[in-house]
């Protein structure tokens, strides 16, 4: 077989291959385009459906704070065992808090490496268990100095766990919204060491985020749907 021949087959074959990715990918859920059913991989976005909410009780008493604008940035990978996640970004303006000032919330050690857990009817889960997970809030309050908090996994808390809910579900948690709706629901985090002494034990996290992938760059209008 002449080179030209060979290459053109070589071509071929990994044509093939990747084309079978797909399919001996379906041991796990994965993303796909809504509508149509294409297996979707790349950059995907989370944007909050109403305020997310993080509360927790200290020495000072429960803090609450509500953040109108959030937006999740993550990446979803193929992978023959289900479709690997790694967070790579959350951007939190100021939001006010409950004691007179503001909530300033911020990822470190970023990425954080996550995964699609099982489906189910009507959607799955975003799994987080990285041990690297480290938030940081900088909380200003009218009658006590600013105190900086730093939030993560402990021995009773290994990972946060968002509910997914397709866009067909009729229980998805905002029925207005015909979209992939990931949600909160009193999920944990421990505060970790080298925060301030006014700073909660622990804080929860409560509320749904829109999941969009990207139809070009930096513009995510594609909506996604989980299927085993």
């Amino acid at each position: 077989m002449r080179l030209g021949g060979i290459l053109v087959a070589l071509g071929v074959l990994a044509s093939l291959v990747l084309a079978s990715g797909p399919a001996t990918a379906l041991a796990g859920a994965e993303f796909v385009r809504w509508p149509g059913g294409q297996y979707y991989w790349g950059p995907f976005q989370g944007k909050n459906a109403g305020p997310l909410t993080v509360a927790g009780s200290g020495p000072s008493g429960t803090i609450i704070t509500n953040c109108a604008n959030v937006t999740l940035s993550a990446h979803a990978d193929w992978a023959p065992s289900g479709t690997p996640v790694t967070f790579t970004g959350l951007a939190v303006p100021a939001c006010p808090n409950n004691v007179g000032g503001t909530t300033t919330i911020t990822a470190e050690n970023l990425p954080y490496l996550g995964s699609l857990g099982s489906p189910v009817p009507g959607g799955g889960s975003l799994v987080l268990p990285d041990p690297d997970v480290r938030i940081k809030m900088v909380l200003t309050m009218s009658v006590a100095p600013v105190q900086t908090c730093y939030y993560g996994f402990g021995s009773t808390v290994t990972q946060l766990h968002l509910d997914l809910f397709n866009p067909d579900n009729p229980a998805r948690p905002v029925p207005s919204a015909g979209d992939l709706q990931a949600a909160l629901s009193g999920d944990a985090l421990t505060r970790l060491a080298g925060s301030t002494f006014l700073c909660p034990a622990t804080v929860t996290l409560n509320g749904v985020l829109i999941l969009r992938g990207e139809i070009a760059p930096g513009v995510f209008e594609q909506k996604l749907a989980v299927l085993p």
